[in-house]
């Protein structure tokens, strides 16, 4: 065989070889892209459905449900173009607009069409990729989506009511974050902090984000939310009150009732029985565990069963260490709820380098719920309605809006969560 052609042989195997290469760096790379832009999507349907039926929830227009969708939408940094936008009846039936009377269901499809990079070669010059979500609007019977993390305040305390500082995370999962402040700022981010959640609604664009700090997405204006359990009693239980404080190691377990305060000392573990606990002080866990399954804290005053408005003290969530896992009733009256305060009770609850667990609705509707610092890890499967809220100091906190668990799907006063 000749030199000439063992070189065009091999020309032909070169050449076919870089197909082949440039296939497996165009499926790694360009397949990735896709990945990445499939999560992008998905995300971005999730809170514009989300979004929308927020709006109609709350009476709105369509018209007005999709300029609040689009706004999510923009703020992920997609075109409105991408976004197609359903209103839909309990059956599946599309409703006809222009309000929203009727609609059940929101459903937002976003479609992205991106160029590839060495997929193109190869004649696939781009990759489409779509997601869908669909939203209650509560209408039919179901939760409305409403929000997973209610902030109440309405501002004029001059601090913000929504405020993540030294590399804090919030992540907010399964419904919006509506925070009702018109202060400036209402929502405060700052020094590599970071705010993710479906989507974010201020009652004024009065944010500041700084130092690094990332939200995502960006948030939008929307409108106030009036108190989600205002129809809800403060339980009244009777009996005496003593205070429990345990020793520094063993373990134990107390039972339902009024406590002026709860401490758990040492590496003592506590398990407080099913039932209703009214605290008229504080909880206090400085270190070991404390283990609550059936159970609703609620955080009275010295003045219990009147209002907190005359007390010289008040009942709070003071976890300085430990662990603490807390899971609301699964029946009764108050089934999923897991911590109440007094709406008069205007405390604090502190965590510093607690792990805590809560399953249930967390309505601490005049407190400011959870200022946390020092590393603290909380996982709320719950709704939270609270009057503000800060995470500082590298805490984490997870909460997961999850309609079974939480207040209003299990009791009788078929109030929607």
């Amino acid at each position: 065989m000749s030199r000439r052609a063992t070189r065009g042989q091999a020309l032909i195997i070169v050449a076919l070889l870089s197909a082949v290469l440039v296939g497996i760096v165009g499926l790694s790379i360009d397949g990735g892209e896709a990945a990445g832009e499939q999560q992008l999507v998905q995300a971005t349907a999730d809170g514009a459905a989300l979004a929308g039926a927020y709006d109609a929830s709350n009476g709105s227009t369509q018209a007005a449900a999709t300029t609040l969708a689009v706004l999510v939408v923009q703020n992920n940094g997609l075109a409105a173009s991408n976004l197609m936008m359903s209103y839909l009846n309990a059956g599946g039936g599309t409703v006809a607009g222009p309000g929203t009377t009727g609609v059940a269901i929101v459903q937002a499809t976003v479609t992205e069409t991106r160029r590839t990079f060495f997929l193109s070669a190869l004649g696939v010059p781009t990759f489409r990729v779509t997601a869908t979500a669909r939203a209650s609007t509560g209408s039919s019977g179901g939760p409305a989506p409403s929000c997973a993390l209610c902030v109440m305040n309405p501002g004029g305390q001059g601090n913000p009511s929504l405020e993540l500082t030294r590399s804090s995370q919030l992540t907010v999962t399964g419904a919006p974050v509506i925070v009702n402040s018109t202060d400036s700022p209402n929502l405060l981010v700052r020094n590599r902090a970071k705010l993710i959640a479906p989507s974010i609604i201020l009652a004024a664009l009065n944010q500041q984000v700084s130092g690094s700090a990332t939200v995502t997405p960006a948030p939008v204006l929307g409108a106030t939310i009036s108190d989600p359990l205002s129809a809800v009693a403060l339980p009244i239980i009777a009996g005496s009150k003593a205070a429990y404080n345990s020793p520094n190691a063993g373990s134990g377990s107390i039972g339902p009732g009024i406590y002026p305060g709860i401490t758990v000392n040492g590496s003592y573990s506590l398990t407080m029985s099913p039932g209703i606990y009214v605290l008229t002080g504080p909880l206090t866990v400085n270190s070991g565990s404390l283990t609550a399954s059936g159970v609703l804290i609620v955080l009275a005053c010295d003045t219990y069963p009147a209002d907190c408005q005359n007390a010289n003290s008040s009942g709070n969530l003071t976890f300085q260490g430990g662990t603490v896992a807390i899971t609301a009733p699964s029946s009764g009256i108050y089934a999923g709820m897991a911590v109440m305060a007094d709406r008069t009770n205007t405390d604090v609850n502190q965590l510093d380098a607690a792990t805590l667990t809560v399953t249930g609705t967390v309505y601490t509707l005049m407190m400011q719920a959870f200022q946390s610092g020092s590393g603290a890890s909380v996982t709320l499967q719950s709704r939270v309605i609270v009057d503000s809220l800060l995470v500082d100091s590298s805490a984490l906190f997870q909460i997961t809006y999850q309609a079974a668990q939480n207040y209003g799907t299990a009791t009788t006063l078929g109030l929607a969560p």
